[in-house]
């Protein structure tokens, strides 16, 4: 099978889960977020929080980056954002 499709499969499925999604569409609203900001916003844990943005981060949807004691998390794939502006009718 030709790579762009399993690339194109890992992507939507770690789209297809409500937490990641959730915070791919905060993360494209607002240019940066702690985990704090995040769990603001959500029913979810921060352990939940935290392992989903690892999962993205190590997918390179999402980029972490140290602000002093602070983890700020951003949306950098493109296609991502694309998607998001799909679902969410954002333009």
């Amino acid at each position: 099978m030709e790579a762009a499709y399993l690339e194109g499969a890992d992507l939507l499925k770690a789209l297809s889960n409500p937490i990641r999604l959730f915070l791919v569409h905060e993360l494209y609203l607002h240019e940066s977020r702690t985990v704090s900001q995040l769990l603001e916003n959500s029913d979810c844990s921060q352990s939940m929080i935290s392992q989903s943005l690892g999962k993205l981060k190590d997918m390179g949807i999402v980029r972490m980056e140290r602000k002093g004691a602070f983890s700020c998390y951003s949306l950098v794939d493109e296609k991502v954002k694309e998607i998001i502006e799909i679902i969410f009718n954002h333009s």
